[in-house]
């Protein structure tokens, strides 16, 4: 068997890290800010998914019965988000989502 030489290192970037970089940081406080608004604590919203952030994310996901409910903020966790909060804004209650 003969082995060339004309291979080429192939990297590909972790899932997550694509993720995060595919959300701005407009989206990330618009997100922090619904969270907290219904009941979850992102602390104060600034565009940076620290540790609170990623732990409202992942309880909001796990309630709602999303697929990913890792705590990265995807394309389904925003549609439910804002469904949730668009009822909330109308005064429906969201989850008993204020305890």
């Amino acid at each position: 068997m003969l082995i060339s030489d004309n291979f080429e290192m192939i990297t590909y970037a972790k899932p997550s890290a694509v993720k995060a970089a595919a959300v701005s940081k407009s989206t990330i406080k618009d997100v922090q800010t619904k969270l907290n608004s219904i009941g979850y604590s992102c602390g104060t919203p600034n565009g940076v998914a620290g540790k609170n952030t990623k732990a409202a994310v992942t309880s909001f996901q796990k309630l709602c019965g999303l697929k990913d409910q890792s705590g990265t903020i995807t394309d389904e966790t925003i549609t439910k988000l804002n469904s949730v909060y668009n009822r909330n804004q109308k005064g429906v209650l969201s989850r008993g989502l204020k305890k």
